[in-house]
């Protein structure tokens, strides 16, 4: 298994790098350090978050409300991991009513060919940690029929079956943790839970490549 992974990386031949989260914290829980690696490196990162997270956990907050905070909540985080912009596609894209067709294909296809991005980055759909959120799953896909229609190199976050393991280190963990504590909306019970696990499994990973820390991703296959 070590050998599998050792001295392989997402990021060596790619210099702008899109993100894309489903919702607002996705990027940063599910691939902050990598984020943050991109930074370091002095990669041009930006970052497409397709709902505003209206519908998210234990807010107290209308879901209006919450749409605001969220939007920014993502744009604090994204400023601590070095992104260079974000974009919301939330007057297209409804959280828990995402629709997978030509159309949103399409529309998100021009988003993404704007961007010029020399990689993708986007939610896994099959070997998925967090098999229960169905708009991961149809964001994933999305995503997926996106890059093979304009023929960009995919990788998908949050996947429990990777091709690569990204090595991150103390000072990355660290800033991906403080973009995560930005999402303060959702930083109870599930939030706190998600991130005990993000650790838990970021350090198994991690040991599989004698690193402190790792992040797993699942490379697209490729047309």
């Amino acid at each position: 298994m070590i050998n599998q992974f050792k001295n392989r990386s997402t990021l060596k031949h790619y210099s702008r790098i899109l993100f894309v989260g489903v919702h607002p914290d996705d990027v940063e829980f599910l691939a902050g350090g990598t984020v943050a690696k991109c930074h370091d490196l002095g990669k041009k990162s930006s970052e497409i978050i397709l709902t505003d997270g209206r519908k998210g956990f234990l807010s107290g907050l209308s879901q209006k409300q919450l749409a605001k905070k969220r939007m920014g909540e993502a744009r604090k985080g994204a400023r601590i991991l070095g992104i260079g912009k974000v974009i919301f596609l939330n007057f297209r894209f409804t959280e828990g009513n995402i629709v997978c067709n030509n159309s949103n294909v399409r529309y998100l296809s021009q988003q993404i060919k704007n961007l010029n991005p020399d990689v993708v980055f986007c939610p896994a759909y099959k070997h998925t940690i967090d098999f229960w959120n169905k708009d991961h799953k149809i964001g994933g896909r999305i995503v997926e029929k996106v890059c093979e229609k304009i023929a960009k190199p995919l990788f998908f976050y949050g996947t429990f079956k990777p091709t690569i393991l990204e090595r991150i280190n103390l000072s990355q963990t660290r800033r991906a943790e403080r973009a995560i504590r930005c999402h303060e909306s959702q930083m109870q019970i599930f939030g706190k839970t998600y991130l005990a696990l993000r650790k838990m499994l970021g350090k198994c990973f991690g040991h599989k490549i004698s690193s402190y820390f790792a992040e797993p991703f699942e490379k697209a296959k490729e047309l």
